[in-house]
């Protein structure tokens, strides 16, 4: 059985944000996502769980960001998790109920406490890989432990462990170092692990059924990302970078593009 990992939302920084953010919803029909919005980040899905977040550069005080979605876990047996992985969290962000218990589990880590009840059935930890790349891992609750607590929801994001691919969805991202090495290595410990064809050294890894490429040109930081919709979707989204005018070069049911920060965006189309 494969493992419950995913990649789930990836949180881009632009200097325009509301052209990439127009950008995102005219190409690749993304819609705000239910989370209430804040003002230094706009969240953009397809309607299920994947994400595609749009902030300010660095005066909106928001970082590039990854995020994985991980095996469902008590705050126990995620603090279990990361001593085995010699893993500190630089922030935490809990239900109410668990913010004492860790508090005890990180004493020199911030805890914060999640006030929207449609977000308490996690738990969310920051963590910094090589380079400074920010990751977030969000360990959903396990179901026993909410129904005893009386949490039913509803949740922006199921409770049960899963994987697999949202069609549209996110299908994988690409960050950019000069220290690969360094950065994949920091990734084995959280389980992101080969790919069938691929090669430590330079192959894309696997998060689950998602790809994640490390490319050591370029600043650190996100490069691109990839995303999988229906294949009669692709002409339509043809037309449509035909309309804006924007450059793109297309192999059957594949499609490469830049947005409006610079980073390429793969389409891949799938036959439903």
């Amino acid at each position: 059985m494969a493992a419950p990992l995913r990649l789930q939302s990836i949180t881009l920084t632009a200097a325009e944000p509301a052209a990439a953010a127009r950008f995102y919803r005219w190409v690749l029909q993304l819609k705000t996502a239910p989370e209430p919005p804040t003002p230094e980040v706009l969240a953009l899905g397809w309607g299920k769980e994947d994400r595609v977040c749009v902030a300010g550069n660095e005066e909106s005080g928001v970082e590039e960001a990854v995020q994985l979605r991980m095996s469902a876990l008590s705050i126990a047996a995620v603090g279990e998790w990361c001593g085995t992985r010699a893993i500190t969290p630089g922030a935490v962000a809990v239900s109410p109920v668990d913010s004492e218990p860790a508090r005890a589990t990180w004493p020199s880590t911030p805890v914060s406490v999640i006030s929207d009840e449609a977000a308490m059935n996690c738990t969310q930890l920051v963590v910094r890989a090589p380079e400074g790349l920010r990751i977030d891992l969000v360990f959903p609750l396990p179901v026993e432990t909410l129904v005893a607590r009386g949490q039913v929801g509803p949740f922006y994001r199921r409770n049960q462990d899963w994987h697999g691919l949202e069609i549209p969805g996110l299908l994988g991202v690409t960050t950019g170092g000069p220290e690969p090495a360094a950065l994949r290595g920091f990734l084995a410990r959280l389980g992101v692990g080969l790919l069938e064809s691929g090669d430590r050294a330079a192959g894309p890894l696997g998060i689950g059924d998602h790809q994640w490429i490390v490319d050591e040109r370029g600043p650190a930081g996100i490069r691109g990302f990839a995303v999988v919709v229906s294949a009669k979707r692709v002409n339509d989204l043809k037309r449509t970078l035909d309309h804006l005018g924007t450059d793109y070069r297309q192999s059957g049911s594949r499609l490469l593009t830049v947005d409006p920060t610079g980073r390429f965006i793969l389409v891949s189309g799938v036959h439903d």
